[in-house]
This record gives C-alpha cells, sequence and structure tokens, in this order.
C-alpha cells in the first residue's frame, strides 16, 4: 500500500511539473525581448552529422562575438541575439571553415542558417556572401516587421512610425471616439487590448489605452507588430502585440545631423500632380458658430428684437420683457446690466463676426514635442552583455478655446476660455545577459515608465471674486478662472469644467528569462513582474457654473405668448441654477503579476 501510495505521489508531482512547464515548453522561439535567435544544423557534404563544431557569430557593426558548438545532433543554437548584420563561421578539424557574411536578423526572427563543411584544411575558408531570405519554420506567430530603411523612406505625417502598422494585413485604425490614441485593432480585437513593447519593455499608458513615448523615427531601428499566435510569454494581452526597438551603437563614434522643413513656398509639387503648385497640407476643424450679443445688448438694448407688439387676439404683449422681480414690463425693452455680468460681458463675450450676431471662429492650437533619447550598450566580458535605454518626452499643448463645450472664441479669444495641458512622458530600462553555458542564456531586466500630466485653466488666473462673485470661491486654488456661464440657446463660455486635472501613471517591471537547450528541445522559462499605479486627481466645475434658460426665461411672463429672453436673464443676472463641485480625488493603483 505504501509502495502504491509513494508512485502515485510520484505521479502527482510530475504531473504538476509539466503542467508548470506546458506554458514555457515549446519551439525554438525568441524571447519577449527585442531579440532574434539563429538555429540550424552542421553536417557534411554527404549530409552526415558534425558533433563539436565550433561555431561563431559576429556583429559586424559592433565586433561583438557569440560562440557554441553543435551537439550530438549536430544543431547549433543562439538565443537573445540583439537585432542587427552578422556573420557566421563555422569550424571543425580536418574540414574547411564556413563564413557566411551579411546576414540580417529582425526583431521576433528565427533564422535558421545549416551548415554543409567539406573536407579539407580548416586554413581553407568557403566565404558565402549572399544573405538568402529566412524562412520562419520553428514559430508560428504570425507579424510583419517594419525596417530602418521603410521607416526612412515612406512619407509619415508628423513623423509618426505607427502610421505604418496600418499597412499590415488585420491591423486597422481604432474608432475615433474610444480614446486609444496611437493603438489598432488587430485581428478584430478592441483596440485596448493592445500590449505595446520598446526593446522589450513595458511601453503601456493604462489610462490613456495608449503607449507611453513613441520614438522618433530617426531613433527607432524597426518594429513588429504580432497579430496572431504569439507565444504565452506575452501574456495579458488578447490584441496584438507592438515591440519597437531603439537603435543601438556600433564599434564607432558615428551620428547624424536633420531637419524637418515643410514649406508650401519652397516645397516641390507632387510627381503625379505636375500641375499642383507646392505640396501642400491642410488640415483643420471648423467649430460651428453660436450666438452672442449684439452691441446694443450687451448694455441691455433689447428693443432691436423684442419690438413689444400686442397680439390682438389675447391681447398680450409678444415682444415685451419683463421684469422678474414684480412682473412689471421693462421700458423699451431695456433690461438693467447687473454690474457683475457687465464686467464678465466686457472681458470674455466675444462681439459678433457673422450676420445675425452670431461668432464663429477655429483657431489653432499649439503643440511642442521635445524629445530625449539615450541608449547604451556595453560588452563586459565574452559572457556578459549590458544594455540601458532611456526616453525622455516633452509635450506641453494649448488649446486656444474650450473643446469640451464647443465655446471657439477665436482670434479675439476672451482671456480663460481655454486651457493648457502639460504632459511629460518618461521610460527607461536595464538589461542584463549573461551566457551560463553553450546552452544556457539568462536574461534579467528592470524597466519602468511614467506618463504625468497637468491640465489647468490658461494663463489668466482671474479668480470669481475678483469678477464681483464675491460669494464663488474657486475649489482649488490652481484652477482659478472666470465661472462657467451657460446661456440655453446661445452659448457657453468659460474655461474647461474638468479642471485642474493631474494624471500620474507608473510602471515598474522585474523580468527575468532563462533559456536552456536540451538536445532537440529549447526549454524557456522566467518571470514577468509588473507593479501598476493609477493616480488622477479631478476637480469639476472648480469656479463654479451659471445656467439661464434652463427652465425657461425669466424676463417672459407665464401663461403668456411672452417667452422672453435668455440673453436678457444673463445680462440682467437672473441665472435659474447655479452649480458646483468640491474636490473630487479619485486614487487607483492597480498592482499586476505575471510568470
Amino acid at each position: 500500500m505504501d509502495h502504491v501510495l509513494a508512485t502515485l505521489k510520484r505521479f502527482t508531482m510530475a504531473g504538476l511539473l509539466l503542467l508548470s512547464f506546458s506554458m514555457v515548453i515549446g519551439g525554438r522561439a525568441s524571447a519577449q525581448q527585442a531579440t532574434a535567435q539563429v538555429t540550424g544544423k552542421v553536417t557534411d557534404s554527404s549530409g552526415a552529422i558534425i558533433v563539436g563544431a565550433d561555431v561563431t557569430l559576429r556583429n559586424s557593426q559592433t565586433g561583438v562575438s557569440r560562440n557554441t558548438t553543435s551537439n550530438k545532433d549536430g544543431e547549433y543554437l543562439f538565443t537573445l541575439v540583439p537585432i542587427g548584420n552578422y556573420e557566421i563561421a563555422v569550424k571543425r578539424q580536418s574540414f574547411q571553415t564556413y563564413e557566411q557574411k551579411g546576414i540580417t536578423l529582425d526583431i521576433n526572427q528565427n533564422a535558421k542558417i545549416d551548415v554543409a563543411l567539406h573536407a579539407g584544411a580548416s586554413s581553407e575558408v568557403v566565404e558565402v556572401n549572399a544573405n538568402a531570405t529566412q524562412v520562419d519554420t520553428q514559430s508560428a506567430t504570425l507579424g510583419k516587421v517594419e525596417t530602418t530603411e521603410r521607416i526612412l523612406s515612406l512619407p509619415l505625417v508628423e513623423r509618426d512610425t505607427m502610421q505604418l502598422g496600418l499597412l499590415q494585413a488585420g491591423v486597422v485604425a481604432p474608432e475615433a471616439e474610444d480614446g486609444s490614441g496611437n493603438a489598432f485593432s488587430v485581428a478584430g480585437q478592441r483596440s485596448e487590448s493592445m500590449t505595446f513593447l520598446i526593446d522589450g519593455s513595458d511601453n503601456n499608458d493604462f489610462l490613456g489605452n495608449n503607449m507611453v513615448v513613441n520614438p522618433n523615427p530617426d531613433a527607432v531601428a524597426e518594429f513588429k507588430i504580432l497579430t496572431n499566435n504569439y507565444e504565452a510569454e506575452y501574456g495579458r494581452t488578447s490584441g496584438g502585440i507592438v515591440n519597437q526597438v531603439i537603435k543601438s551603437g556600433t564599434n564607432s563614434i558615428h551620428g547624424s545631423l536633420f531637419e524637418f522643413f515643410r514649406n508650401t513656398a519652397l516645397d516641390g509639387s507632387d510627381y503625379f500632380l505636375t500641375t499642383q503648385k507646392g505640396a501642400r497640407r491642410r488640415e483643420g476643424q471648423l467649430a460651428p458658430p453660436f450666438q452672442t450679443l449684439s452691441p446694443a445688448e450687451r448694455t441691455g438694448d433689447f428693443s432691436d428684437v423684442f419690438s413689444g407688439v400686442t397680439d390682438p387676439a389675447t391681447g398680450n404683449d409678444t415682444g415685451q420683457l419683463y421684469s422678474p422681480v414684480d412682473g412689471s414690463p421693462f421700458l423699451n425693452n431695456q433690461v438693467p446690466v447687473d454690474p457683475v455680468i457687465a464686467n464678465y460681458i466686457a472681458k470674455y463675450v466675444p462681439l459678433p463676426n457673422q450676420p445675425g450676431n452670431q461668432f464663429v471662429s477655429s483657431p489653432s492650437a499649439a503643440l511642442r514635442d521635445d524629445q530625449f533619447i539615450f541608449r547604451y550598450d556595453y560588452n563586459i566580458s565574452s559572457k556578459d552583455t549590458l544594455s540601458a535605454f532611456y526616453i525622455f518626452d516633452d509635450q506641453p499643448q494649448v488649446f486656444p478655446f474650450e473643446v469640451l463645450h464647443g465655446a471657439s472664441t477665436g482670434g479675439d479669444v476672451p482671456v480663460g476660455s481655454g486651457f493648457s495641458n502639460a504632459q511629460r512622458f518618461q521610460t527607461g530600462s536595464i538589461s542584463w545577459t549573461r551566457t551560463l553555458s553553450p546552452t544556457m542564456v539568462n536574461e534579467f531586466r528592470f524597466a519602468t515608465n511614467r506618463s504625468a500630466s497637468f491640465q489647468a485653466n490658461p494663463a489668466d488666473k482671474t479668480t470669481p471674486q475678483a469678477l464681483g462673485f464675491t460669494t464663488v470661491q474657486a475649489d482649488d486654488p490652481l484652477g482659478a478662472a472666470p465661472p462657467l456661464m451657460f446661456v440655453n440657446g446661445a452659448f457657453t463660455l468659460g474655461p474647461s469644467p474638468q479642471g485642474p486635472t493631474k494624471l500620474h501613471d507608473t510602471t515598474f517591471q522585474y523580468q527575468d528569462t532563462l533559456s536552456w537547450t536540451r538536445g532537440k528541445h529549447q526549454l524557456k522559462f522566467g518571470g514577468d513582474v509588473r507593479w501598476v499605479e493609477n493616480n488622477f486627481n479631478f476637480d469639476f466645475f472648480n469656479n463654479g457654473s451659471f445656467f439661464f434658460g434652463d427652465f425657461g426665461a425669466y424676463t417672459g411672463l407665464p401663461g403668456t405668448n411672452s417667452p422672453g429672453s435668455n440673453l436678457a436673464d444673463f445680462v440682467g443676472g437672473y441665472w435659474d441654477n447655479y452649480f458646483q463641485f468640491s474636490t473630487a480625488r479619485y486614487g487607483i493603483r492597480t498592482h499586476s503579476l505575471y510568470f
């Protein structure tokens, strides 16, 4: 009985071990890191297996080389190989040395290079310079690499490399309103299900469903979008995987200088549009007009709009405005102007620039993008390699009008009608790769990224009290601005009702991957731990909001044909609703653990 129990216990433990390794044992596939791998078989001219052949893989740009030997099956394997141009050399006593140059390894590529050695002295060299297209027979993952040549040669609007992703099969742009920024919809999945990586490190903004940093094209070596059948190590997503690789250095000092300049006066004509003078790119959004106050109405004179005509059938004055205080008619429809509202009108309400007291304008929004990228690669020894990168991206934005309620005030913008958004994105990583043996390679990585933004009202820091709204106090002094004015059927003026807004999204990632070749099998296992913190602070209606005409105009006469005027209510200061939130602070910390 004891023997049976011991046997069952051994089978149970073996089953648990098989289950734990089932997610990490697979074919010869490159790791989540932004690397490639090279595998092949060494034989003689008759096809017989050659055991113990010395195989050297050398980066032709940096001079860094790695060595291994063919196993009992004649196979060799190099894992976690940085992308770039390589050459391979195979030596064995009593055989000629084989050398192949011009091997290009792309991100997540599984290159298979079989070598046939011919009998002869090892001092004799058989050199192959042609780089045959490598067919990936080791992985079922679907995806396409966008190389440096395509990134630099194809036109990119605003120099956004992610636009090339839309050229791949199964990749489409997301719906405009889903707020996913540079994300895609891959294989029919939601755009929020994307995962973004830089050199294998996390690059996900979990609050914005977007990437944290989008490196400029001059810094990107290549990127690949995995669309289907990717390995379990990627985890946490059902959509596509975007893995970008930053250009690394070489064994010599080098650099580049460029200028990106677009001007309609100097640009040449498109090749297919020779009759067009200069290539022009015009983009914009025309804001709809809204009704504002005429010069007379700003002083309370509504006699041009309401003439005081009496309906002979009812005896009611359909064109008469009445006092909300005692119901008496205003003489000649002259509404007494509230002194506080008069101050607001003078500073913030634009004059009409279209017929019918309409105002329309579409001012330009300013965006400055300052990006700094640092990359460091250090070959410590023949067994140890250190790599690191850091990207800093500063994007201050200024929106000249309040976008949430459509108050576009354009060139004669009332101060305080727009907002600014200071955004700063940072990401960095350091990785250590160690060759433990010819059949075992380990890579450890620490990475972090941070998205921070501060949305505030414009430079005009006028407080409600300074304008005469003595009972209104800004909930947060950083967002001090004029109160919002909602005039039903006419306009909404003032800063964004959502602000100031502070957003911080920070991620820490610890990752370790061990690749071990055992005979014809490659075992790969490790851990990926990510600590994600999301913090955001919102203020709503920070400076108070006044509503006019939500329940009918107070300058009308109830039960008659005299409806009154919401604009007249505004001028006279007869508001029917006031709204202000206290500070609403929401803190979210999401902790994610992946193995």
